[in-house]
């Protein structure tokens, strides 16, 4: 699919892949001699044997990004970045947000290629705030490190999930909504579940330390 898509736009397969589907974020925390082959089988044309969960993706825009849009291109469009697991935000503007109910489903990674919305532009929908009962420091924080793994800008391999973690930082509803809820972490999204272990893990050691603070005073 990939390479005929690349030459119908004139561009390489490779290009096609990292800067117009959602696989980067996917292989984000992949070994790296599995993330090769994963996107090797895949601008070659070929069927990857890998099918990882990825988490929920979801139909999410930012009304910030849209009126820009169409004060300057007449349409609105879709934006990589605010459709991944867990994201709440606008990585740009900070912004909450916006949602159509419709459910998404835990997706593979093969299926990152695919994932489209039937042609409709955020512009023609409505739907609803995105909003969680935790700091919004912590929301944009994902959203962010999201975008930076969606971008090849951020390595997480090394970051092994550690789900009591979580549990301390961030509300049942929102993981669940970032489709990591499971017993077991081998179940669980990598690239997302990672995401959220390093900024727990942040967030606690930072809360720590300011506790240490206090009582040394």
């Amino acid at each position: 699919m990939i390479p005929h898509v690349a030459g119908l736009v004139g561009c390489t397969p490779r290009h096609i892949l990292h800067e117009h589907t959602l696989v980067p974020y996917g292989t984000a925390a992949l070994p790296p001699t599995e993330s090769r082959r994963f996107t090797i089988d895949l601008i070659s044309g070929r069927i990857p044997e890998l099918s990882n969960p990825i988490g929920k993706l979801g139909i999410r825009w930012c009304e910030a990004c849209v009126h820009f849009e169409l004060g300057k291109f007449g349409e609105s469009y879709w934006h990589r970045s605010h459709l991944l697991p867990g994201v709440c935000t606008c990585h740009l503007h900070g912004m909450p947000l916006m949602q159509w109910p419709a459910p998404c489903p835990i997706t593979p990674i093969k299926k990152m290629v695919t994932f489209w919305m039937d042609q409709t532009l955020p512009h023609e929908l409505s739907g609803t705030t995105l909003r969680f009962p935790i700091a919004h420091c912590l929301l944009h924080q994902v959203s962010q490190m999201s975008h930076r793994a969606l971008n090849g800008r951020r390595a997480l391999q090394n970051a092994h999930p550690i789900t009591r973690d979580w549990r301390q930082v961030f509300d049942p509803g929102f993981v669940h909504f970032a489709g990591c809820s499971g017993s077991t972490t081998r179940h669980l999204p990598s690239t997302t579940s990672r995401i959220l272990t390093l900024i727990s893990k942040r967030h606690l050691e930072k809360f720590r330390t300011g506790i240490q603070l206090e009582l040394s005073l």
